[in-house]
């Protein structure tokens, strides 16, 4: 049965991610593999949910 596996590095102001897939004798295969960076650092205030920037 094949199963895939989703990795996640967040930073501060970027978002990477891999993909892999196993084969049968469970070794890792490298899939879709992406980032975002330069994510907007706009922080939420603590009134009510409004928005600030630093």
């Amino acid at each position: 049965m094949r199963e895939s596996l989703l990795v996640l590095n967040a930073g501060s102001s970027s978002l990477a991610f891999s993909v892999y897939e196993t084969r049968v004798d469970r070794s890792l295969v490298a899939g879709a593999h992406g980032a975002v960076e330069q994510i907007d650092t706009t922080i939420w205030g603590a009134q009510r949910g409004t928005l600030r920037s630093d």
